[in-house]
């Protein structure tokens, strides 16, 4: 009997959650809280309560609601306008912050004429002037946003700012987190857990860190501006030419000459191959220095400059002797 009495408390208290994969749970009201109608009067939220279906909340003046969903947080601002169904939430006017835990989540929110689809797992805030204009700002993780009626999609990353049109128009821009997380009210008019307020600082202060870094190696870079555009190939190639000059200097003299150590001569030029032991007596004269004439027509022998014989030459001579 004991269980039976378990399971029918099990389904008692579980079965509101399960029947409704929308259903909000009011778990933190800031402030005065948030106000709805119901038939005909108006009524205050009740923390530890469902949110209607169907019917216009609106959340008083410096206060704001916290719901927990399927797989979701939400956060409704002060003076924010909104609304539910089984299809997802209706934004009239205000600002929402929505958190997934859970990569494969996908929700869907109504801003105006347009529906926006965020698929993904971290933070996001979306605000809503109620006429004309939509600010959806990356706070952390990664989202997928998904413009249905455009068939557009976006990423939405930690400090993006991305900002939408009624008339289609869409711009794309980065923000400072550290001035939101400090002055936005679904940020400081909540309480934020542990983890999730080291979270917050840790991505702010990194996008800082970054910001440093990249101003530091802009002001490193030169500033060439005043330089003419169609000089810079020119001045590239005559810095590359020196460079080759240093590196390399082409000799003036024939390379054959500079292995050799000496001006090249073919084989039997001014020489005469023995052919008989008297000859091979000779091979001394054979190996000596090339003559060259003079203007006058008299042979000059070049005393001064030793040419090396031939190796093949020294070991003909050498067989001969033996």
């Amino acid at each position: 009997m004991e269980w039976i009495r378990i399971l029918f408390t099990g389904v008692f208290f579980l079965g509101p959650i399960c029947s409704a994969n929308s259903s909000h749970l009011l778990l933190f009201s800031s402030g005065a809280g948030a106000i709805t109608e119901i038939e005909g009067k108006k009524q205050t939220l009740k923390v530890a309560s469902f949110l209607p279906f169907g019917k216009e909340i609106l959340a008083q003046p410096d206060s704001g609601l916290e719901t927990l969903s399927a797989g979701y947080t939400y956060r409704f601002g002060h003076n924010t306008r909104f609304s539910l169904s089984d299809k997802g939430t209706h934004i009239k006017s205000g600002m929402v912050l929505i958190q997934s835990r859970k990569i494969d989540n996908t929700c869907k929110v109504f801003v105006g004429e347009s529906s926006f689809s965020f698929s993904g797992a971290g933070t996001c805030t979306l605000e809503y002037d109620g006429d004309n204009k939509i600010w959806v700002t990356g706070i952390l993780g990664r989202f997928r946003i998904t413009d249905s009626p455009k068939e557009g999609s976006f990423e939405l990353m930690s400090g993006d700012l991305i900002s939408f049109g009624i008339n289609g128009a869409q711009e794309s821009s980065r923000t400072s987190l550290k001035e939101i997380i400090t002055s936005s009210f679904l940020f400081t008019g909540f309480k934020n857990n542990k983890s999730f307020q080291n979270s917050l600082e840790k991505v702010a202060t990194q996008q800082e860190m970054d910001l440093q870094l990249n101003n530091e190696s802009d002001s490193k870079i030169p500033n060439t501006n005043t330089t003419n555009s169609a000089e810079i190939p020119k001045q590239r190639a005559s810095e590359m030419n020196a460079t080759a000059r240093q590196e390399y200097l082409i000799p003036e003299v024939d390379p054959l000459s500079e292995l050799l150590g000496r001006a090249p001569r073919r084989f039997g030029e001014n020489v005469i191959a023995p052919i008989s032991k008297e000859s091979s007596a000779k091979l001394g004269e054979l190996v000596a220095p090339a003559e060259t004439r003079s203007e006058s027509g008299v042979v000059d022998v070049d005393n001064e400059v030793k040419v090396r014989p031939f190796p093949s030459r020294l070991l003909r001579k050498n067989k001969i002797e033996k």
